[in-house]
């Protein structure tokens, strides 16, 4: 397994000159506009040239959207994505599930209680099976990330989607923070292995960050912490990634700080070499 990282910072030589000190190997880009094949190879090769793989694409575009024109558009965006992607190296794209919200079609996130319908299924599959249409041989997977307020709001829908495409241009980027909910918040062992039981076949890349609940704001509030600083539980996700995906590459994320980025690539390590797990 690759141990990869989003990591801050605004120019290529300096994001390259921590994941050195960091001692991963791989980094990965949400970038959000539209890249052709020459701006692509510009932005990869300082970074392919210094010996990294880049893991993700970001390409994040409302899939289901009530707007046809929207949704045409995105499901174009992702195909084109996935397309200068394979071209470039880059080993996955990456797409959310999108919203159903009509006040703002275009949004990356929204909440909206058609998100959670069937009929939310429906259209992302439909946009999925258009997607992988538009692609080539050498296009790189497009991983679909799970959130609790998207369609893609628990491990079962996850599970609809993926094998209604059933598609090998159709992978999951697993994020567990985004899955936990206040019932799975300290059980989350038990939501690996739901994932991994349902769709561990289709898992190429995996978001690593932790989940926190708190009292406040009111009524509480289930927020993003660094890797170790939560209840997620990755010694377990770590066991389970080896015999079900070993060539999966993790990915930290929403990293703010090259201190945090440290922190949590301690701890990831920690758990690996525990569990006699090597991480690239």
């Amino acid at each position: 397994m690759r141990l990869a990282a989003e990591l801050p910072g605004d120019s290529a030589s300096g994001i390259i000159e921590m994941a050195e000190r960091l001692g991963i190997t791989g980094i990965g880009f949400d970038v959000n506009a539209n890249l052709d094949l020459v701006a692509a190879q510009s932005m990869v090769q300082p970074f392919t040239s210094a010996g990294l793989t880049i893991v993700q694409l970001g390409c994040y575009r409302n899939l289901i959207s009530v707007d046809h024109t929207v949704r045409t558009q995105a499901i174009a965006d992702v195909a084109s994505a996935m397309n200068v992607a394979g071209s470039t190296g880059i080993e996955a794209v990456v797409c959310g599930g999108g919203h159903r919200d009509p006040a703002s079609p275009t949004a990356r996130r929204s909440v909206n209680r058609e998100n959670w319908s069937d009929l939310a299924l429906e259209v992302i599959v439909d946009s999925c099976r258009q997607i992988v249409s538009l692609t080539h041989d050498t296009a790189a997977p497009l991983c679909l990330e799970p959130w609790v307020i998207t369609c893609l709001n628990t491990p079962a829908r996850v599970e609809r989607v993926v094998r209604g495409v059933d598609h090998p241009k159709l992978a999951v980027e697993l994020d567990l923070a985004n899955l936990v909910t206040i019932e799975r918040y300290y059980e989350t062992d038990q939501l690996i292995m739901e994932c991994f039981d349902r769709f561990g076949d289709k898992i190429r890349l995996v978001h690593l960050k932790d989940a926190r609940l708190r009292p406040e704001p009111y009524i509480y509030h289930i927020g993003e912490a660094v890797v170790g600083d939560g209840e997620i539980d990755h010694a377990a996700l770590l066991e389970v990634l080896t015999r079900h995906a070993p060539d999966a590459s993790l990915m930290i994320e929403h990293l703010h700080s090259e201190a945090d980025a440290q922190r949590a690539v301690d701890h990831m390590r920690s758990l690996a070499a525990r569990l006699d797990i090597v991480l690239d």
